[in-house]
């Protein structure tokens, strides 16, 4: 006898249906005399379906990381991230340094007052 797409099982109540194509589970009863069947919750497939959108989710986040990579800065119209690097110039560099060597002066000579002051006793 040649199987068909469902398989029943009698369980208390009713029967477990199987789709044996799609794997779906129902629970059927009847209920004045008319049968109606559920499909069970699948937590297995849920779990596979979202590893499934993950994993598709992530493929296409490292090809547009690899195009960024290889082509330079992605522009803000292909939806990607607009990112770029460059060096700073010597003139930068020499700015960025006179102004951290402004700042430690003065920090010193907050320090050497703080000291002087607390030599006199008149600390904080």
């Amino acid at each position: 006898m040649p199987s068909g797409r469902y398989s029943m099982t009698p369980i208390d109540g009713g029967a477990l249906r199987l789709d044996t194509l799609t794997g779906a589970v129902d629970r059927c009863v009847a209920t004045d005399g008319e049968w109606a069947c559920r499909t069970l919750p699948d937590e297995g497939r849920a779990l596979q379906d979202e590893i499934d959108r993950l994993a598709e989710e992530n493929a296409e986040l490292r090809a547009r990381a690899g195009q960024a990579g290889s082509s330079g800065p992605v522009s803000p119209e292909s939806d990607g991230p607009a990112m770029s690097f460059h060096l700073p110039s010597e003139a930068e560099v020499d700015r960025a340094m006179s102004f951290m060597e402004r700042i430690l002066k003065r920090f010193k000579s907050i320090v050497q007052d703080l000291r002087e002051d607390e030599d006199k006793g008149t600390a904080l």
